[in-house]
């Protein structure tokens, strides 16, 4: 899947990835994405989602108490993954459909400071066991070195249906949750409208 991210709207957009599952039980999932993030981070963006096993959607039984559309489709409720910050910070996040996803920071094994905005493209791939455990590694370009690696110990996720959809997203500080305006989202432009990020995106589980 190719295309463009804009947080023109509410400082958030998001699109799915569909991955047709294995035959037997899985071992892990996997988001693979190269990111184009030269308009992204320098214009106000905050983080990208990396999300894997979504499921759910925003409305009335959830915080958000109401949908988050985008391209025709509603944001996920629940799943696991990672999340990449302007600062270079990588953390796992599992979010529940609460307020208070669960966040922790992956320490990089890759010596020096890890700047994303110094880049114009990043490669990415989010894995995902489902016995446990959470690994991030990316790259300078398609083939340029590491710049960040790292794992940590994540609770096991149970795997159900015949297919995983996973989600990238954009986000930005400014972005106002549908609970704060009657339940209902405002599309209006927020602290990042120029925020673009370019991707090639595919997700598998094996």
């Amino acid at each position: 899947m190719i295309g463009q991210l804009h947080l023109k709207y509410n400082d958030v957009d998001f699109r799915y990835i569909d991955a047709a599952w294995p035959s037997g039980s899985p071992a892990y999932a996997e988001l693979r994405v190269v990111l184009d993030v030269s308009r992204f981070f320098s214009r106000c963006a905050h983080h990208v989602i990396l999300a894997l096993d979504c499921a759910g959607e925003q409305g009335s039984n959830n915080p958000h108490c109401g949908p988050i559309y985008r391209d025709g489709q509603n944001l996920f409720s629940t799943a696991r993954g990672a999340i990449l910050l302007g600062d270079g910070t990588v953390m796992t996040e599992v979010w529940n459909g609460t307020f208070s996803p669960e966040l922790a920071v992956i320490p990089n094994l890759i010596p020096g400071p890890f700047d994303p905005s110094a880049h114009r493209c990043l490669n990415v791939r989010v894995r995902c066991d489902y016995a446990g455990g959470t690994s991030v590694r990316i790259r300078d370009g398609r083939g340029g070195p590491v710049l960040f690696a790292g794992m940590l110990a994540t609770a096991a996720w149970p795997y159900e249906g015949e297919e995983m959809r996973a989600c990238l997203g954009g986000i930005a500080l400014g972005f106002v949750p549908p609970k704060d305006t009657g339940c209902v989202e405002q599309i209006a432009p927020r602290s990042a409208p120029h925020a673009v990020l370019g991707y090639a995106a595919s997700a598998r589980v094996a």
